[in-house]
């Protein structure tokens, strides 16, 4: 017996000690190491199952445009075509400082450049998006490229499943990329139509064929549909019921998502292009995908794209600029709240200055573990000034972001540590004063239909409460 025990404490050992030199040499932030070293050590076998699903997941692609072309031939084809003249190399000398220096942050990181003559177009009405989405694909004169987190075998699902197979069927080129955890409901027969009539389906890291190290929480977020590289939708939405209110029981889901027209159709498509190359090794450099643009609007569009294969981390850079650096008010609707430090700290010392910082938030979503943990950051937030809202008419499942009444940001990403480091996202950075106030009245609309969270709701909080959102906290990383 004793002979066991010692050759299994050996064991765990050696793994404890390999894991941790791996652990190491992955830099992570000083406080996560510490937690994982003692998980590795206390925890045995658990804690090495734990690190293997969580923390050594990491992803290695390089973009497309680098995979069988140079960046550098992708742009002087760009040019060639004229997309070049919608390009901006600089923030414009218009715009007020901390914009400027916000959009320099996200040129920067997300290594795209922004666009000028864009029209953008908000949805809140998820009927009225479905109806927009639905009119641009039956208008589809090339192809379809759709990608969604979740994509739900309801009668929504439905609906655009059968309008994708027709068009395949009129010899269109169809592609849809799914998340394999978020639309894991979908079954090989629910999608058969679509594949029947020569439409592509791909799934983005599909459970069954991971190896160890890419962990099934490293999840492709995004929501994109681009028809023909003329017109492209992003934002919040996914496709299905929940969306129309149609779920029994359940309450309805208020959300925001973006029509766009113009040059910024075409980074939207390179983002679509890079997760598709990447899923299916199919590669879609070619200007076909990539039609000569023309002004549409007013407004200057920066695609924002990040995921756990980017280390400059752009959603997560930009948003803590634009927090940091607002000078008049910050507002922020999201779903799931879970801050890691640099957010927290910018909101706080933001709210410090005097500065309207308001945060709308769901009364509850569909991840208790998720409410708890976020919880347990707002009593050190509403001590600093900054206004905390809950949503009571439904599940709010919006992503925005106004900054000083100059710009927004809308897309993907929630404000958590799962957006900024695990899953793959898209936002866009919209400079138009008609958009920023079309989403300050939806954010104001949404507002009234919220209550307060103040200290009094901490205070009164029973102990058992109390208890789950500190435990819950230990789990932030990885919510």
């Amino acid at each position: 017996m004793g002979e066991t025990v010692a050759t299994l404490l050996l064991i765990h050992l050696a793994i404890a000690t390999l894991l941790a030199g791996d652990l190491l040499l992955r830099r992570k932030e000083p406080l996560s190491t510490l937690a994982w070293l003692q998980a590795l050590v206390l925890l045995p076998g658990l804690g090495a199952a734990l690190y293997l699903l969580f923390g050594a997941a990491s992803i290695q692609r390089r973009r497309f445009r680098r995979r069988q072309r140079s960046a550098n031939e992708f742009a002087a084809r760009l040019a060639r075509r004229g997309a070049g003249a919608w390009r901006i190399e600089a923030p414009p000398a218009d715009l007020t400082p901390t914009a400027a220096e916000t959009l320099s942050v996200a040129i920067r990181t997300s290594r795209r450049l922004p666009t000028r003559g864009n029209a953008v177009e908000v949805f809140d009405d998820p009927s009225a998006l479905y109806d927009a989405l639905e009119e641009a694909i039956r208008g589809a004169r090339d192809h379809v490229h759709l990608e969604y987190y979740i994509f739900q075998p309801d009668a929504t699902g439905r609906r655009f499943r059968d309008l994708l197979a027709e068009k395949a069927a009129d010899g269109l080129e169809v592609r849809l990329l799914l998340d394999s955890v978020g639309s894991r409901s979908l079954g090989v027969g629910f999608l058969s139509p679509l594949t029947a009539a020569g439409g592509q389906v791909g799934w983005f890291l599909p459970l069954g064929a991971l190896p160890p190290k890419m962990g099934f929480h490293l999840r492709n977020h995004r929501k994109i549909a681009v028809v023909d590289g003329a017109v492209a939708f992003t934002g919040g939405m996914n496709i299905g019921d929940e969306y129309r209110g149609r779920w029994a029981r359940r309450p309805s889901w208020t959300d925001t998502h973006l029509r766009v027209e113009g040059p910024a159709v075409e980074r939207i498509q390179e983002v679509f292009a890079g997760d598709w190359h990447f899923t299916v090794g199919e590669d879609l450099l070619f200007d076909r995908y990539y039609p000569a643009q023309e002004s549409r609007g007013d407004a200057i569009v920066q695609v924002v794209d990040s995921g756990p294969d980017d280390p400059a981390r752009a959603i997560h850079a930009t948003l803590f600029h634009a927090l940091a650096s607002a000078r008049d008010r910050v507002w922020i609707a999201t779903p799931y709240f879970v801050p890691d430090a640099a957010i927290s700290m910018a909101l706080t010392a933001t709210a410090l200055r005097g500065v309207d910082v308001r945060l709308l938030l769901p009364e509850r979503t569909d991840h208790p573990l998720v409410d708890l943990a976020g919880e347990s950051f707002l009593p050190a937030l509403l001590e600093a000034g900054v206004q905390v809202f809950r949503y009571e008419a439904g599940m709010l499942h919006s992503k925005l972001v106004s900054v000083d009444g100059h710009w927004g940001t809308l897309g993907s990403a929630n404000m958590d540590v799962r957006s900024f480091t695990y899953n793959f996202e898209v936002n866009l950075l919209v400079l138009s004063p008609t958009l920023v106030t079309r989403l300050e009245a939806i954010f104001q609309r949404d507002l009234s239909h919220s209550t307060p969270f103040t200290r009094a709701h901490v205070d009164s909080a029973s102990l058992l409460h109390r208890l789950a959102v500190a435990a819950c906290r230990l789990l932030a990383p990885i919510l």
